[in-house]
């Protein structure tokens, strides 16, 4: 469900920006708003201010975006 509603929302993007085609970006601001509610925090890190928005940007900016080589 997640990964289907990550879809239509990347679709909706590139279709009002009249684009063929999605960057990673794209991905990564959707991950930010789907995702990071999902999250749950022990009271610990609550209490530190650690929120999943903070887990998901460590996240994407630690895994880095896979490049396609051209033939």
């Amino acid at each position: 469900m997640l990964v289907s509603r990550c879809s239509r929302l990347v679709e909706r993007r590139r279709q009002s920006l009249e684009e063929n085609y999605v960057i990673p970006d794209d991905i990564k601001g959707i991950a930010l708003q789907i995702i990071s509610h999902r999250i749950n925090m022990k009271p610990e890190a609550k209490i530190r201010g650690i929120t999943g928005m903070h887990i998901v940007r460590k996240i994407l900016s630690e895994v880095p975006v896979p490049v396609i080589q051209p033939m």
